[in-house]
């Protein structure tokens, strides 16, 4: 203990005054340590986020409170039933478009629950005007209805998936085909 009285401070033991190089060198330990704890753990965080928002499994919605949100729900409708039903676009011949959109709709009709899920309506409702099914295809359209008014759509990875407007006006123009004279479905209903 070193005593500083020739100073004319009195008897002041350095070992216990806070600039005491034993003091100074405790405190220095503890703040590097909490600081790399918490720059650690925001680190964690922010990586723990980005990855969450690029895979898409965290969202912001920004919006007023009296908008409804689309509703995510798990498809009835299998991977593998939406891919034969897009391989409809890339057939090469009606034979083929036919098969494949027959295979389609034949996969839904085994698929139980299948009425509660858009992709699967639009599956069938394909099907039917494909075979000018009027009463069918209107079936499905009204099905489509209810689950939109529920927020439920079918996704965007069926291939050439419409709104229900023009799905409406193409079952117009099958009931009356005198009324579509420019060769398009769209616009009417």
């Amino acid at each position: 203990m070193v005593v500083l009285s020739h100073l004319g401070y009195g008897i002041i033991p350095l070992m216990n005054h806070p600039s005491s190089p034993d003091t100074a060198a405790t405190k220095n330990n503890h703040i590097p340590k909490i600081f790399l704890i918490i720059t650690g753990l925001f680190i964690v965080l922010v990586v723990a986020a980005g990855y969450f928002f690029f895979t898409k499994q965290l969202v912001f919605a920004f919006g007023g409170s009296t908008e409804k949100p689309v509703t995510v729900v798990s498809s009835v409708c299998s991977k593998a039933t939406i891919t034969t039903f897009n391989t409809i676009y890339s057939s090469k011949t009606q034979q083929e478009r036919k098969a494949a959109l027959t295979a389609a709709f034949e996969a839904v009709n085994k698929t139980g629950g299948y009425a509660g899920d858009p992709n699967c309506g639009y599956i069938r409702y394909t099907y039917y005007i494909e075979q000018k099914d009027i009463a069918n295809a209107q079936k499905e359209i009204d099905v489509l209805k209810d689950l939109a008014a529920k927020n439920l759509y079918a996704t965007s990875q069926l291939s050439g998936v419409r709104s229900i407007e023009s799905m409406q006006s193409d079952v117009q123009v099958l009931t009356n085909p005198e009324t579509n004279t420019s060769g398009s479905s769209g616009g009417r209903g």
